[in-house]
């Protein structure tokens, strides 16, 4: 378990002072009352004991961030700085962890803030996409914080089974070492062809699309919920091939006709929900990320839910939010086909074999099947 007394002391009392410093500064931006500068002091402070970006605190960066009018670049910043004294202090708590477990437990609460990621769009009072920089800046901190997550669940086992020490072990977290992909991808040469004739199209974006994936009839059965979620983890993302399951700091292979790039992730199987982070360098997207959770319809069948946020490339007037909706439906009726189980109403339902990848001491990724 994380323990903060891990923390040198030091260190513990410069984020203290830096986060009250900056709320103080974030409080009384906002409202440039003296009351309001030691509210924000003290939920900035709060954050080292906090050290994750929860449903709460998503909740109180985007009330801070909805009375910024988007003209008001101070109290923007202001704003943009206490969420990264939230997400530092995240970083923090994670870094400290020594157990695969450790790290399990603050992925489970990073979901809860992830989840609730689109107030923080929405509470950006720029109409334009390209003008949210507050929240763009926010979206890159968020990715950053989650490939931090995903590196330490996939090196902490690498970690314990050497004889790399703590801070050599950091530094590969921190680069994403443990986390790797190829550059180089198809879709990263059309979109830099695109832009070097059009202008650059990055931009903060969101999508949110919700399809039916399976539904049970007289002859079809879509599996139990575990099978469900395991048929989400083949079929993370799109042109995955189906034979592994997405786990904590696994790297997955995508594309959509040709090669999209590499994205690692995170589950929560206590919601049924993953998290696709694209792979720095590594993905025509960059950087962004996607949450997807299975969502039942309460007769044995189920839908997908998926939102993105990032601030990658969007050609094609933001093809990232017209073009997701048929993306990501074909993806999940892939993802449907895979829970689904055509038998007579008496048969019992077949079990398909679980693959997870894994890696062994020297960082190779191994597939190990149930």
């Amino acid at each position: 378990k994380f323990n903060p007394n891990l923390l040198p002391e030091q260190d513990k009392q410069m984020i203290v002072a830096l986060s009250q410093a900056v709320g103080a500064l974030a409080g009384g931006m906002t409202g440039g009352q003296l009351n309001d500068a030691l509210v924000g002091s003290g939920i900035a402070g709060n954050a080292v004991e906090n050290n994750y970006l929860s449903k709460n605190d998503v909740k109180i960066i985007s009330d801070k961030l909805k009375q910024c009018a988007a003209t008001d670049t101070q109290c923007r910043d202001a704003v943009v700085m206490e969420a990264k004294q939230l997400s530092d202090a995240n970083d923090a708590k994670l870094k400290a962890c020594d157990t695969v477990n450790c790290v399990n437990a603050i992925i489970h609460q990073i979901f809860g803030g992830a989840r609730d990621f689109g107030d923080l769009y929405a509470a950006d009072q720029s109409k334009d996409n390209k003008g949210k920089l507050a929240f763009g800046a926010i979206s890159d901190m968020e990715t950053n914080s989650l490939l931090l997550a995903a590196n330490m669940a996939a090196g902490i086992p690498i970690y314990l089974d050497s004889h790399i020490d703590k801070d050599s072990f950091l530094v590969n977290v921190e680069s994403f070492k443990y986390t790797p992909g190829k550059p180089g991808t198809s879709y990263q040469a059309y979109y830099s062809d695109y832009e070097d004739y059009f202008g650059s199209t990055k931009q903060p974006h969101e999508y949110r699309t919700t399809s039916s994936a399976c539904v049970v009839a007289l002859l079809n059965s879509c599996g139990n919920p575990a099978q469900q979620f395991d048929a989400l983890r083949r079929y993370a993302g799109p042109g995955t091939d189906g034979k592994s399951l997405a786990g904590n700091g696994v790297v997955s292979y995508l594309s959509v006709v040709t090669s999209l790039g590499y994205v690692t992730h995170l589950i929560d199987p206590e919601t049924s929900s993953l998290i696709n982070i694209t792979v720095p360098g590594a993905h025509a997207l960059e950087p962004g990320f996607v949450i997807r959770q299975v969502i039942p319809d309460g007769k044995g069948g189920f839908s997908v839910s998926t939102s993105g946020w990032g601030t990658g490339s969007s050609p094609l007037s933001n093809s990232n939010e017209w073009a997701a909706g048929m993306l990501w439906g074909w993806n999940t009726n892939t993802i449907g086909t895979s829970a689904a189980i055509s038998k007579w109403p008496w048969d019992s339902a077949p079990k398909q074999p679980r693959c997870t990848i894994t890696a062994d001491a020297n960082g190779r990724q191994v597939r190990v099947c149930q």
